[in-house]
C-alpha cells in the first residue's frame, strides 16, 4: 500500500515538473536553496545561545 502511495506522489511530482517552465523550475530551486541555507544557519549549534 505504501508503495502505491509513493508511486502516486512521484507521478504527481513528475506531472507538475512537466507542466512548469524552465524559468519557474529555476526560481523554485533558488527558493529551495535559500530555505535550506536559512534552516542550516538557524539550527547550527554554534549560533545558539
Amino acid at each position: 500500500m505504501d508503495e502505491l502511495a509513493a508511486r502516486q506522489k512521484e507521478t504527481v511530482l513528475n506531472q507538475w515538473l512537466d507542466q512548469i517552465s524552465r524559468k519557474q523550475k529555476i526560481d523554485c530551486v533558488f527558493e529551495l536553496e535559500m530555505w535550506i541555507k536559512c534552516f542550516d544557519r538557524f539550527f547550527r549549534t554554534k549560533n545558539q545561545p
